[in-house]
């Protein structure tokens, strides 16, 4: 009998999780741009964001409730918007292995990050993908993100 994975519980992530949002990320950008990161420089990377933390950002973790299997990640960071006097948060970083992909989880991960944010004020979420990342485009389509008017350079 497999693991229920239609839920998944969202939480910060913590030091004691650095290694596994290390792995995550490798493959991340192996996956998504076919780029192998240097594992002492991306570990070095992950431990600032929590030594200057909220500063650089928060990670925050998707994890199966019934195996506390941690399936997914993301980073938050922060934009300050002096049109609207409050931030924004970007989506950076963000990974689901493979074998959990489909199921909604990632529209589900975003919905527990966006009702994070409404908390603290939070204007909106925001988030960039690689131009050729089709598959993550299509995912971050259908939760709800869209192309806008603005050109990242």
């Amino acid at each position: 009998m497999s693991a229920d994975t239609s839920q998944i519980l969202v939480r910060p992530a913590t030091t004691e999780d650095i290694f596994v949002l290390v792995d995550m990320i490798r493959t991340m950008a192996r996956e998504s741009e076919d780029r192998e990161l240097d594992p002492s420089t991306l570990q070095n990377g992950v431990k600032a964001v929590f030594e200057q933390q909220p500063t650089l950002g928060t990670y925050w973790l998707g994890i199966l409730p019934a195996t506390q299997e941690i399936i997914a990640n993301l980073l938050i960071t922060t934009e300050w918007s002096d049109w609207n006097n409050t931030f924004y948060w970007w989506i950076q970083s963000m990974y689901i292995k493979p074998e959990h992909r489909g199921k909604g989880l990632i529209t589900q991960m975003l919905r527990s990050i966006e009702a994070e944010g409404r908390k603290v004020g939070v204007a909106e979420l925001r988030l960039y993908a690689h131009k050729l990342n089709d598959r993550a485009i299509k995912a971050y389509k259908k939760a709800g993100f869209f192309d806008n008017r603005y050109m990242m350079m």
